[in-house]
């Protein structure tokens, strides 16, 4: 039980660096500038931006998901434990969220959003 603890503390640490890192390359290079005049754009087409946004980060997490999910627990095989045994450890969402919460373009747009409706 100890072990199975440390994955998912492990797979946790890992995924919210993981999405940190995303966020911060998503604001720096790809969403950079866009939120700038959001205060003036319609509510139809900033929804569809920050749609297209979600969207992206889910292709860009999902990607990363993968490569995560490929990096050795330490533990593995330790006490006959088996990580890749457990399906509750291989979510994505939490990487999704995570990387959602961290992006500051998305917040930005969804705080614009939340105003208006």
């Amino acid at each position: 039980m100890i072990i199975f603890l440390c994955d998912i503390f492990f797979t946790t640490t890992l995924e919210i660096i993981t999405a940190f890192i995303i966020s911060l390359g998503l604001d720096r290079y790809i969403f950079k500038e866009n939120h700038i005049n959001d205060d003036h754009k319609d509510t139809v087409t900033l929804l569809v931006e920050t749609c297209l946004f979600c969207g992206i980060i889910g292709v860009i997490t999902y990607a990363a998901g993968l490569i995560v999910r490929r990096i050795p627990f330490p533990l593995d095989g330790l006490f006959n434990y088996k990580h890749s045994s457990y399906d509750e450890i291989k979510v994505l969402s939490i990487l999704s969220v995570f990387t959602l919460i961290f992006c500051d373009s998305v917040q930005y747009k969804l705080d614009v959003l939340r105003h208006r409706i």
